[in-house]
């Protein structure tokens, strides 16, 4: 049976085993997996090695204390123009460390940057040859960038001062040339850029039939910061993208992938404004040299035309006199045959004149003792139909004025009877046969006494005379006579 040994004396066996073992210092190919630093200073990282599957199959943990971090890390960044970070690999001088209770670690003396400088290079040939086996590394490159590049689709964070400086030297251009621009904001550093980009991208495409082309631009920066845009997925994007990328990222040194493949590479964000602006000046300067050509074209073909119309002018110029005098000679031959025509013309028309004025004198007889017989006979008829008007007139008239007597007699009849009526109601109504019947018309103080409350026992009754009664009654008549003649006149005019 084994003798049996505490964790402790376990690992003070491992530890004189591996010291005893391995005294040197190792030169170690290796990942990062993870890297912190402390307050203190030292730098404690985890290695890693992973197969061709990408499966991790090694894995330890690694120190870099303080006194040696700060120099290898300064030489390190300096070389690799990139901090120490997870991802990375590394050549690592280093030596076996085991603790009783914290294990087994790597204790790093040393970096070799060149290393790393080789496998980022490698990773890079890598994506490099990736893309053109799938023959989508110039694909960006074959589209054709308009003529006149003015709607712009920019990828960019707003408070990057090189978007700042782009949107600057685009809008204040001495050409006065104005562009459209719209921002589709990304992050342009860190482990987000790479989806952030892409999702921009994506956007982007949403409105590929309003843009000319796409600006991808990022101010000046450490490697590090700009090594998102040596990723592989970034790059496919721009390559298959289907407008124009034009690239400013601002490298300090070397180009990008993101460069490589797209369709203009440019320095800085202030470059690709430019560029931009050149474009739009490079198509006004062909217009204005495209117009001169026209005009100089026209020029020569208007010289040339006029050239060719004074030549013609001298050549017809003696036709057209040759022309003229044989026009003139023809002329003059063609008046003598009219004016002997016109003779002959004149001639004949002047016995037929002749002629007709013979024939219309005999018609105008025979039409004037035509038309004296219908006169007559018209007159006639006329005086004819005029007697039997009047007579119908004149029968109407007096049958008028028969009918007119007979209504005047029968309605002076009526108004007769009426007057006759009305002397009757007269002499009824006189005073004087009233008086004779027992009446008396008795007066007070002057005045008709018209009922006995008016008077009293003593009161002093006058008596009116016959004279004054007689005035009174042949008053009355009068009006009623006068009354009677104007119901009749109103009666006879409406009988009419």
């Amino acid at each position: 049976m084994n003798e049996r040994l505490t964790l402790s004396e376990l690992h003070e066996a491992i530890k004189d085993i591996l010291y005893g073992n391995f005294q040197d210092k190792y030169w170690i190919v290796a990942e990062i997996s993870q890297l912190s630093e402390n307050k203190g200073g030292h730098c404690y990282l985890e290695l890693i090695e992973k197969n061709k599957q990408g499966k991790t199959i090694a894995k330890t943990r690694a120190t870099i204390w303080s006194f040696s971090y700060q120099q290898l890390k300064y030489h390190f960044s300096m070389m690799v123009n990139e901090n120490l970070k997870a991802g990375m690999k590394v050549l690592i001088l280093a030596s076996v460390e085991f603790h009783e209770v914290y294990g087994f670690s790597l204790n790093i003396t040393d970096l070799d940057p060149t290393y790393t400088l080789g496998d980022q290079e490698k990773r890079r040939q890598e994506i490099i040859n990736q893309l053109e086996e799938e023959g989508i590394f110039n694909m960006n490159k074959e589209l054709e960038l308009p003529i006149v590049p003015q709607k712009i689709a920019v990828i960019s964070s707003a408070s990057a001062a090189g978007y700042g400086d782009f949107m600057n030297q685009l809008n204040s251009n001495s050409y006065g040339y104005v562009f459209y621009t719209k921002l589709f904001q990304a992050n342009m550093q860190g482990d987000s850029a790479e989806n952030s980009i892409t999702e921009a991208l994506d956007e982007i495409a949403n409105y590929i039939d309003f843009f000319d082309a796409v600006v991808l631009i990022r101010g000046g920066g450490s490697k590090e910061e700009l090594s998102c845009f040596d990723s592989y997925l970034i790059a496919s994007y721009i390559a298959q993208f289907p407008l124009p990328v034009l690239t400013g990222i601002g490298h300090e040194r070397d180009e990008s992938i993101a460069d490589l493949v797209a369709h203009k590479k440019l320095k800085t964000p202030t470059a690709v404004a430019e560029f931009l602006i050149e474009q739009l000046a490079q198509f006004n300067a062909k217009l204005e040299t495209t117009f001169l050509q026209i005009k100089a074209n026209f020029d020569t073909i208007i010289s040339s035309e006029k050239s060719n119309l004074q030549s013609a002018n001298a050549r017809l110029q003696p036709l057209l006199k040759n022309l003229i005098a044989s026009q003139k000679t023809r002329l003059k031959f063609n008046a003598e045959n009219i004016k002997v025509l016109m003779n002959k013309v004149f001639a004949q028309e002047k016995f037929n004149l002749s002629k007709v004025e013979n024939q219309i004198s005999v018609l105008s007889k025979n039409y004037y003792l035509s038309q004296n017989l219908s006169l007559k006979q018209s007159k006639d008829q006329i005086f004819k139909l005029i007697n039997l008007k009047l007579k119908i007139e004149n029968e109407k008239i007096i049958f008028s004025t028969e009918k007119i007597k007979k209504l005047s007699l029968i309605s002076m009849q009526k108004e007769n009877t009426k007057l006759k009526s009305y002397s009757k109601i007269l002499e009824i109504i006189n005073p004087e046969q009233v008086i004779k019947r027992g009446y008396a018309l008795l007066l007070k103080n002057g005045k008709i006494i018209s009922s006995s409350k008016n008077v009293a026992t003593g009161d002093k009754k006058n008596k009116v005379s016959n004279f004054k009664i007689r005035n009174l009654a042949f008053f009355i008549i009068s009006v009623a006579i006068s009354c009677a003649m104007l119901f009749y006149l109103y009666s006879f005019n409406n009988s009419k």
